[in-house]
């Protein structure tokens, strides 16, 4: 009697370990970010991942409207502000990392009414899909119809999400989770650096 719930027990474990497994591995395979491949920004002390790279260059974006549900049609100041981020990216990167608008772009870009969490406005979302170190698309979410300031800080941030950084705790850099002030003006000079080895 006792083997029998031994062998049970041993039979419980395995599956669970190969439950842990399937997903640890289906994780890392759809977010395209293992454990090991973290790196850190210097000056920061905070992780990044190793960043996954679209396969071509220029990377294509378009302008995708109406065919999700909430989404609504980018107003023109939105367009304007979307193509000064891909332009501030480019010339940041000294035209390592460039960009073209086309019909069907791999970043969509897709406006939509307001969206909230909680007490807070969110401004935009960025995401891609990644297939062994390969950005095989992404999407660029705007929510908000009026983003304060000239500079695109927002458009900007969701954009290098796309890329595949995270978020940094550092109040200055462009990748902090929240819009402190606005035109912060610049792009963190790690993230430019990282873009222009993955893509130079």
């Amino acid at each position: 009697m006792h083997n029998r719930y031994s062998h049970r027990a041993i039979a419980f474990l395995t599956v669970a370990i190969i439950l842990m497994s399937v997903w640890f591995f289906w994780d890392t395979y759809t977010t395209g970010r293992a454990i090991d491949a973290e790196r850190s920004l210097s000056g920061t002390g905070q992780a990044i991942f190793a960043i996954p790279r679209f396969r071509e260059v220029p990377v294509t974006y378009s302008f995708v409207e109406n065919t999700q549900e909430n989404e609504r049609e980018c107003f023109s100041y939105e367009r304007d502000r979307v193509r000064l981020a891909f332009e501030v990216l480019e010339n940041e990167t000294d035209g390592a990392v460039r960009f073209s608008e086309s019909e069907n772009g791999r970043i969509e870009v897709r406006c939509y009414v307001l969206k909230s969490e909680g007490y807070h406005l969110v401004s935009g979302e960025g995401s891609s899909t990644v297939i062994g170190g390969e950005i095989v698309g992404g999407t660029l979410r705007l929510y908000t119809t009026r983003n304060c300031g000239v500079w695109p800080d927002v458009e900007i941030h969701e954009l290098l999400h796309i890329f595949g950084f995270g978020h940094i705790d550092d109040r200055t850099s462009i990748m902090y989770p929240e819009q402190l002030k606005c035109d912060l003006g610049s792009v963190d000079g790690e993230i430019v650096q990282e873009l222009k080895e993955v893509y130079g």
